[in-house]
């Protein structure tokens, strides 16, 4: 069987219209064929590419993301094993993925995997990195949705760019993000606001109920109390994510150190103690200021005293704030 990761790029590159990398990796398939003796299949691999050569013409069409209001795409590269998070966040994460990735044993017994997650905590404590990394375990494009595009003065326009939305998960395995849900799906309860934003609420519930567990969406909202009741329940799976505290920030510079090999200079709890009370991404904003400028200043300088340049900017900036 084709590594999976020649079949992936040979679809990306074919969705794209991307005609070298579609040719590279086809030579690829070939080479590994013939490696298996396989020699009639390689034979016929190689052939094709000899085949008069046409305007390259992406699989992508008017419906695809890029033409959807809305949504934007993209394929990231982070793991779970990068974040640090709680063992119960951690083992209900992973639990999520193995159902998805195995979701053909469940549906022989006639369970669909777990499809919908809600992650609830402050800015950030790495909501986004969660959904990053899901969807690249599961090997799926992240379609974020973007409510700048999505909303409309009128109330017909948003629903129907939001139907748009939902009919590419359906049509597209996908992993759907909403951030800050609670900008959509608001408490109708509330005598404040109007009755359009109440029949837009409403027909997001019922988007939700109809949406494909082969295209999770994943939800995240800072603050839970805004959103109405019923989206809540909509989510078989709701975690709390917590905000840093001293002993995982030293984890993720100890973890962030040991990713990309760059002298951070100070030790992950001298780090750690400087920037206590601030989120993950902000320390990674200090950890990727103080590798920016190791890298570029070479043996010219001491990462210790770059490093304690740059938490001093850091923790100037915090006070300013």
């Amino acid at each position: 069987m084709a590594r999976s990761d020649l079949l992936l790029d040979l679809v990306r590159s074919g969705a794209e219209g991307d005609s070298a990398t579609f040719r590279r990796v086809v030579q690829t398939l070939a080479a590994d064929e013939r490696a298996k003796r396989h020699d009639l299949l390689a034979d016929r691999l190689e052939s094709l590419l000899e085949q008069p050569a046409v305007d390259a013409v992406p699989l992508r069409n008017l419906n695809s993301p890029m033409a959807v209001e809305g949504v934007r795409e993209s394929w990231p590269t982070s793991i779970l094993n990068d974040l640090v998070l709680s063992e119960g966040v951690r083992a209900s994460l992973d639990d999520f993925v193995e159902q998805q990735l195995r979701s053909d044993e469940l549906r022989t017994h006639g369970l669909e995997p777990a499809g919908k997650l809600l992650l609830v905590g402050p800015p950030g404590c790495g909501k986004t990195s969660i959904a990053q990394a899901i969807s690249n375990a599961l090997t799926l494009p992240l379609y974020t949705v973007r409510y700048e595009a999505l909303f409309s003065s009128y109330l017909g326009e948003t629903l129907a760019r939001l139907a748009r939305l939902f009919d590419l998960a359906r049509r597209d395995r996908c992993v759907l993000f909403f951030d800050e849900l609670d900008t959509v799906a608001k408490e109708r309860s509330d005598g404040q606001e109007l009755g359009e934003i109440k029949r837009l609420v409403s027909s997001l519930l019922l988007f939700l109920d109809e949406a494909p567990t082969y295209s999770p969406v994943i939800a995240a909202t800072n603050h839970p109390d805004l959103m109405d009741k019923a989206a809540w329940r909509r989510f078989s799976v709701r975690l709390r994510i917590e905000a840093s505290s001293l002993s995982s920030l030293e984890m993720f510079f100890t973890n962030w150190r040991q990713r990309h090999g760059v002298d951070l200079g100070l030790a992950s709890s001298t780090l750690a103690k400087a920037v206590v009370g601030s989120s993950y991404a902000e320390a990674l904003d200090l950890a990727e200021a103080i590798a920016r400028r190791v890298v570029l200043a070479g043996t010219s300088a001491s990462p210790r005293t770059i490093a304690q340049a740059e938490v001093k900017r850091f923790q100037a900036a915090a006070r300013a704030r």
